[in-house]
């Protein structure tokens, strides 16, 4: 009996192990938006992965493919973009307007847009470093 637990034990060390499931959540940060006193967490889509050379690509998504999933959050004076991890590279934010067309393509920092209306904001961000990586695209709709 003992030693059948033993296997069995050793077996799943080894599955996590290979798996990477036990580092996966070490690399892969947190992205939130705190607006009107609550937090708000995006609807993401993985990109990419590279880990020792190897790559491997994900399908991005538009954000005409999202925006039913995307609660309102309304761009009020306490809007902040909390990003907790380490990132790789520069962090990038895409805004587009209700017409999915884009106000800005990939800056490096966010700005608010200046007239009224719903937006949604996608932010890129690579986590990790530099041997092992992962890309997400991050979502929010955005009420002003």
């Amino acid at each position: 009996m003992k030693r059948s637990l033993l296997i069995v034990i050793a077996i799943l060390t080894l599955i996590i192990v290979m798996c990477g499931c036990s580092q996966n959540n070490k690399l892969v940060g947190n992205i939130s938006i705190f607006s009107n006193g609550e937090e708000y967490t995006p609807v993401s889509n993985w990109i990419f992965s590279l880990e020792n050379r190897l790559a491997g690509d994900g399908m991005r998504k538009r954000p005409d493919e999202v925006s039913a999933d995307l609660v309102e959050i309304p761009l009020l004076d306490d809007f902040k973009i909390i990003i907790d991890g380490k990132t790789t590279g520069n962090v990038t934010y895409t805004l587009f307007n209700e017409n999915n067309e884009e106000i800005y393509f990939r800056d490096y920092e966010f700005k608010k847009p200046s007239e009224s209306g719903v937006y949604i904001l996608l932010i890129e961000i690579a986590w990790g470093n530099k041997t092992r990586n992962e890309g997400y695209q991050y979502f929010f709709k955005l009420v002003k």
